[in-house]
């Protein structure tokens, strides 16, 4: 039985983005279930399908900037710490979600 990859050096020699599918998952994941509560809350009010239909394009561009952050911290963070990773996360959203009113 192999020893888990758990050192930085082994990390590095898997690939930049070789954990791009447990990201994909935790996107797709948290933007489904925000997707299930702005159901909810649609359904208990008059019109749930002009509600639902809003918020469809809020969803589909928060799974785009998203990934975009995650890129953004692979590319940037390189061999980095997870301190540079936050950094990075926290600059990125910033100016990823500077565009969008506060809806």
């Amino acid at each position: 039985m192999h020893a888990p990859l758990s050192s930085t050096a082994d990390r590095l020699e898997r690939g930049r983005f070789s954990d791009w599918r447990l990201a994909l998952k935790s996107i797709l994941g948290f933007w489904f279930f925000y997707a299930l509560t702005i159901v909810a809350r649609a359904f208990l009010g008059s019109d749930p399908v002009t509600i639902l239909s809003n918020k469809l394009f809020t969803i589909a561009a928060g799974i785009v900037v998203t990934g975009l952050v995650y890129a953004a911290i692979v590319l940037l963070s390189g061999k980095g710490s997870v301190r540079k990773q936050a950094i990075i996360a926290a600059l990125v959203s910033f100016a990823g979600g500077w565009p969008w009113p506060g809806s």
